[in-house]
Parts: C-alpha cells; structure tokens; sequence
C-alpha cells in the first residue's frame, strides 16, 4: 500500500475499528483504487451500521479522531494526519435522508439499498425508468374520495377491470 496521509489513515482507521470489531465496508476513492480503479482522493469514505456509528463516536470520537465541524455528525478528521474520515450509514439515503432515487448522470436512476447481513454489509441496485408512467383518469376518483370508503374502492377495481 501507497504511503501517503491518505493510506496512513486508512491503515491507522482500519486496525482501530478491527480491535473494536465494529463491521465497516471501506467505499469510495479508496475502494476504487483497491480495485484497480486509481483515481485522485483526499479522504477515507467508510460505510458503517447505526450502532457502529454510535459505537466509533462513543470509542473514537476525541480519542484519536475528532469532529470536523461541531454541527457535523459524520465528518471526522484523524488528529494525527488531518486526513477527513467520511461516515456513511446503512439504511439511510444521500443527502436529506429521505427515501428516494438516485441519479447517477449519463447512467440512469437507481433505488439504492445498503444493509449489513450475516456479518457482511451488502448493496442492491435497481434501475428505474426515466419516463413516468401515466396513471389512468379513474385513479383521480379515487384520489378525490374522502379515506377512500370500501364501497367507492369496490366500485373503483370492477372499473379498472373493465377498463383492463
């Protein structure tokens, strides 16, 4: 491995949260050049759980590694190089944290799940279409009715039968 800040705090980052043995998936520029990817990077994304989240800031957090900025939960800097340390969680979406697809330009929409299992963190893509399905005119009615009463719901599906 390369010995640079960067590599010295992922080696330093890695031997740390095995002694802890909090289960961690390296993502990023530094995954990419594992995989022969090379390509310029000034930080350590790693994917954690929320209890391994809550784990390294109870066990790491000023003992070794410290807040980037005070308002920011994930960002962390390695006291001794400096290097920033991004956190990622299982389970939650980029940005807002609100459910959604995401889009990788010239590629496509994917909805994304990362999860850990069976002691190895896992990813699953699927593709979204970029067009939007129309929705048949009968889906308005049912919109339109108040909480969508059983027998307006009835007469909605032997509708949509007919309309199939």
């Amino acid at each position: 491995m390369k010995q640079d800040a960067t590599h010295s705090t992922l080696e330093r980052l890695a031997a740390r949260l095995d002694k802890e043995r909090m289960p961690y998936v390296l993502v990023g520029g530094m995954a990419l050049g594992l995989h022969g990817y090379e390509r310029m990077t000034r930080d350590v994304d790693i994917l954690l759980t929320t209890d391994g989240l809550r784990a390294f800031e109870e066990r790491c957090v000023g003992r070794g590694y410290v807040a980037k900025c005070p308002s920011e939960r994930r960002a962390y800097l390695d006291a001794q190089t400096k290097v920033p340390v991004e956190i990622l969680c299982t389970g939650e979406f980029p940005g807002d944290g609100r459910a959604k697809p995401v889009t990788i330009p010239n590629l496509g929409r994917f909805r994304v799940n990362l999860f850990y299992q069976r002691n190895r963190a896992g990813l699953v893509l699927r593709t979204i279409g970029t067009k939007t399905p129309t929705v048949p005119p009968v889906l308005d009615e049912l919109k339109m009715n108040r909480k969508g009463k059983f027998k307006h719901i009835l007469a909605f599906s032997l509708r949509c039968r007919q309309q199939i």
